[in-house]
C-alpha cells in the first residue's frame, strides 16, 4: 500500500515538473530550467529506490513462501481471531465448615454424605472447587458457539460421574476429582433459536453447583440427592426481545450419565 502510494506521488511530481517547465520555458527562465532539471532527477532517484526496495520486498516474501513461515503466520492470525472470539473466566471457592450434628459421632445419626455432601468433613478446611469457563456464544453474524466447563475439588468429588457423591461409585472421595460440567457445540438458526448438542447443565432445579452462583453455602436435600446435575442430550431455546426464554430439550435420562442405560429418552422444557 505505501510502494503504491510513493509511485503516485512519483507520477504527479512528474506531471507537475513537466507543467512547470512548460511555463518556464514561454517566460524564458534559465534559472528555473536548472531547478527542474534538478527536481527531475531527484524524482529519478526516488523511482530507482521505489524499485530497488520493492524487489526486496519480492525477493523477502519468496523466502517466506520457500520456508513455510506464511502458513505459520496464517495459523497464528487464526489463533488470535479465536481467543479475541472466545470468553474466559472462573473462580477459586474456599472453605471452613462445623457441623453441629457431627457426622463422626456414631450417636448423631448424621450421615454428611448424603446430607451434605459439598462438605462431608466436620470442623475441617476444604478446598471446594477451581472452576474453569471457556466459551463461544453465537450470534447472528456468527452463528456457531460452543461451551466447555470444568471444575477440580471438592464440588467435583462430590458430583462427578465417577463417585455421584452419596449415590455411591468407585470415584475419589478426597477432593482430586475433575468433574466436566458442559462440553457442548451450539449453532443460532436463522430464525433466532439456538440449538445445543453435548453434554450442559441441567434445566432442573434452582440451586446450582458453582459457589458464587448458589444463594446458599449448603445445599438442599432434594439437590444432593435426586435432581441431576448436568445431563448429554439436545437443548433448542430462544430468547426473545421482550425477555422471554423458552428452552425445550431431550436428554439420555434424567441421571448424570453420559451414556443411555435403557435406550429411552427424557424430555424437558423451561419458560422463564
Amino acid at each position: 500500500g505505501d510502494l503504491q502510494a510513493m509511485r503516485s506521488i512519483i507520477t504527479c511530481l512528474f506531471a507537475v515538473t513537466a507543467g512547470v517547465a512548460m511555463v518556464a520555458t514561454s517566460a524564458g527562465a534559465a534559472e528555473t530550467q536548472d531547478d527542474l532539471r534538478e527536481m527531475r532527477e531527484m524524482v529519478l532517484q526516488l523511482q530507482d529506490r521505489l524499485e530497488a526496495q520493492q524487489q526486496q520486498i519480492d525477493s523477502q516474501e519468496t523466502v517466506i513462501k520457500e520456508a513455510g513461515l506464511e502458513d505459520e503466520r496464517g495459523s497464528e492470525s487464526a489463533l488470535s481471531s479465536f481467543l479475541e472470539s472466545t470468553d474466559f473466566s472462573g473462580w477459586v471457592a474456599a472453605s471452613y465448615f462445623w457441623n453441629f450434628n457431627n457426622p463422626r459421632n456414631p450417636q448423631s445419626g448424621g450421615n454428611a454424605a448424603i446430607s451434605n455432601p459439598f462438605h462431608q468433613d466436620h470442623n475441617s478446611f476444604q478446598f471446594d472447587e477451581a472452576w474453569f469457563v471457556m466459551s463461544r456464544s453465537p450470534t447472528e453474524e456468527s452463528p456457531a458457539g460452543f461451551e466447555f466447563e470444568v471444575t477440580y475439588g471438592a464440588t467435583a468429588s462430590a458430583l462427578a460421574e465417577t463417585n455421584n457423591g452419596s449415590r455411591g461409585g468407585s470415584g475419589n472421595a478426597n477432593g482430586n476429582d475433575i468433574w466436566v460440567v458442559k462440553a457442548n457445540v451450539q449453532y443460532m438458526t436463522p430464525w433466532g433459536q439456538t440449538v445445543t448438542a453435548g453434554k450442559f447443565g441441567t434445566l432442573i432445579g434452582y440451586e446450582v453447583a458453582g459457589a458464587p452462583s448458589n444463594v446458599n453455602i449448603t445445599r438442599g436435600f432434594a439437590y444432593n440427592n435426586f435432581q441431576p446435575f448436568s445431563q448429554t442430550g439436545v437443548l433448542v431455546g430462544q430468547t426473545f426481545d421482550n425477555g422471554i426464554t423458552y428452552t425445550v430439550g431431550a436428554v439420555n435420562g434424567l441421571a448424570n450419565e453420559q451414556f443411555d442405560t435403557n435406550m429411552s429418552k427424557g424430555f424437558m422444557w423451561q419458560v422463564g
